[in-house]
């Protein structure tokens, strides 16, 4: 195992050119030691409180869709009290020294960070800042619905692709219009992006409007979606089930963009454990293998976030 988190460590290192992380809400559970921040816990939650029933088996519906038979079921005067209502616990959820140290090792990576969560866990004591485009002309406005011009780190940065900052995909608690919950609300933001920044409306070939999305006179530079796009992946946290939605069609497009443009070099890695059963899943292996995306297996939670992660391996290991 020890060898297993050298060798992925190395990987990182040597492809440091465009790689950014993604990170789920895996960063949450394993800092603050427990499972009530789980995504599922919450929602189990506010259907008990909402219901006065327990639902503890979800099996064969998507977290997603749960939440919009929650917004179907809620007995709030409209769907923002239902939005406030889960959110809550999300702004109650404590910050951990682990935080920190975690958020101490992607700085020290220097590298941008993508993630699903809309806590400021990761981004804790960091600024926030909007990206300028460099040309005026293309630059696409943002809003508190969509802020993916908003990035959070030490300082003002102008490549996206180049430094250290946290980049929240799903939305942020800073804009509570931001945050995407249910299966109608992703299937929007996928039309959204396919219809603003990936694709044109009525386009003949999909592939024709990839063209630009490498330069800096595209309308999504200023956005995540630049990182994305153009960097090599590695993915933390994340079970990226079928409940992620709108961010395994984004992993397709970001496929389709690489083949189209032979970009060998930009990869992807996703870090897990022995113990995830997900993988067992063929379907979610097939899924990663084709596209291009590496798993990674390593023995427990603290050898991704203090082994991989860590600035020092050597000091990561028990010997």
């Amino acid at each position: 195992m020890r060898d297993a988190i050298k060798d992925i460590r190395q990987e990182l290192q040597d492809n440091l050119y465009h790689l950014a992380f993604l990170i789920g809400n895996g960063v949450n559970i394993y800092s603050i030691g427990n499972n009530d921040c789980s995504w599922d816990s919450i929602l189990s939650e506010a259907w008990n409180g909402i219901s006065g029933k327990t639902f503890n088996n979800k099996k064969g519906i998507t977290l997603t869709e749960f939440y919009d038979i929650l917004e179907l079921k809620n007995s709030y005067k409209n769907p923002s009290e239902l939005k406030r209502a889960i959110v809550n616990p999300i702004v109650s959820m404590p910050h951990t020294p682990k935080h920190d140290t975690i958020q101490n090792y992607l700085e020290h990576w220097g590298q941008p960070v993508l993630t699903t969560n809309y806590d400021n866990n990761i981004n804790y004591g960091l600024n926030k800042y909007i990206l300028n485009h460099p040309l005026k002309r293309h630059y696409r406005a943002m809003s508190d619905y969509y802020p993916w011009d908003r990035y959070y780190s030490e300082k003002e940065i102008i490549n996206p692709l180049s430094d250290f900052a946290v980049w929240h995909i799903n939305g942020s608690l800073d804009y509570l219009r931001s945050i995407k919950l249910s299966f109608t609300e992703y299937m929007a933001q996928l039309a959204f992006t396919r219809t603003n920044f990936l694709h044109k409306q009525n386009e003949k070939n999909d592939y024709d409007n990839f063209e630009t999305k490498d330069q800096a006179y595209w309308p999504g530079y200023n956005t995540w979606l630049h990182i994305f796009l153009n960097s090599s992946l590695c993915i933390i946290g994340l079970s990226l089930n079928e409940d992620e939605t709108f961010l395994r069609w984004l992993l397709i497009e970001r496929k389709k963009w690489i083949d189209r443009k032979g970009y060998k070099d930009l990869k992807g890695w996703y870090i897990t454990t022995e113990k995830d059963r997900d993988m067992k899943q063929h379907g979610k292996r097939i899924f990663f293998e084709e596209l291009g995306i590496k798993v990674v297996k390593l023995q427990n939670y603290a050898d991704i976030y203090e082994g991989v992660l860590r600035k020092d391996y050597r000091q990561s290991i028990q010997f």
